[in-house]
């Protein structure tokens, strides 16, 4: 099933036609079983698709159900999940849910273990290079780390496809209804309008060309923190923001 969604477009794949569910709050939302997935296919042009462009650091928000699970299932990907690719991934394993986003040197993980089955709830993912990764359950910090370790020196690239309900191959998805997936091109403090002021610490040991971009986004003023929020805030249905509905009614 083709879907057009603005600039980009998104397809239904798998076995079967898509069904909704109706018991969510905005309506209706899209059913997604172990066999079936939404392909956003090539956005590797912008931050969504490739972690590279993200200069501000990207959130993920969405609302969804998760169904009892007893395996190892995929939230989406773009390829964080392989050894040989760096992008973004979240995932369902041992009634925990962890987030990793990776880029060609580094790698950021955290997890949290508080995710109800059977409940519709809001997941919010934010990362930036220099405040590290954070997980927010409805609203709520659940976990979140600034720790990066160095992947071994290779050749990685970005994977060419944007999954939502499975890894970036397509397979093993979650059961879940989803109401809604939003994309926004920054860290959350960004989107606030709080400004941004990490703390690098030394736990990225390497002055990889990353790492330089770190220090010098920490050196930005008030004045330009702010310009950047109010930017931020002002392009919501332009360039640094992508709101995606995906709700029926």
């Amino acid at each position: 099933m083709y879907i057009p969604a603005g600039r980009n477009s998104i397809t239904i794949a798998g076995i079967g036609n898509p069904t909704f569910d109706t018991c969510l709050t905005r309506g209706k939302g899209i059913y997604l079983n172990e066999n079936q997935h939404i392909s956003f296919e090539d956005v590797t042009g912008s931050c969504f698709g490739d972690v590279a462009k993200c200069n501000l650091g990207i959130t993920f928000v969405l609302n969804l159900k998760l169904r009892n699970q007893t395996s190892k299932c995929y939230v989406f990907s773009n390829g964080g999940e392989e050894a040989t690719n760096y992008g973004y991934a979240m995932w369902f394993e041992n009634n925990k849910l962890y987030v990793r986003i990776s880029t060609k040197r580094l790698e950021w993980m955290t997890y949290t273990s508080a995710v109800k089955m059977e409940e519709l709830i809001q997941i919010e993912m934010s990362w930036s290079r220099q405040k590290g990764i954070q997980l927010r359950i409805n609203k709520e910090t659940k976990a979140a780390s600034n720790q990066c370790i160095s992947r071994p020196a290779a050749s990685y690239t970005v994977n060419k496809d944007f999954v939502v309900g499975g890894s970036s191959k397509g397979d093993n998805g979650c059961l879940m209804i989803l109401e809604y997936f939003t994309v926004v091109y920054a860290f959350r403090d960004i989107v606030n309008g709080t400004g941004i002021l990490p703390d690098l610490g030394t736990h990225c040991d390497r002055n990889t060309t990353e790492e330089v971009q770190c220090q010098a986004a920490v050196q930005m003023t008030s004045t330009d923190i702010a310009f950047v929020s109010t930017f931020g805030i002002a392009s919501a249905l332009f360039a640094c923001i992508i709101i995606l509905f995906i709700f029926i009614g």
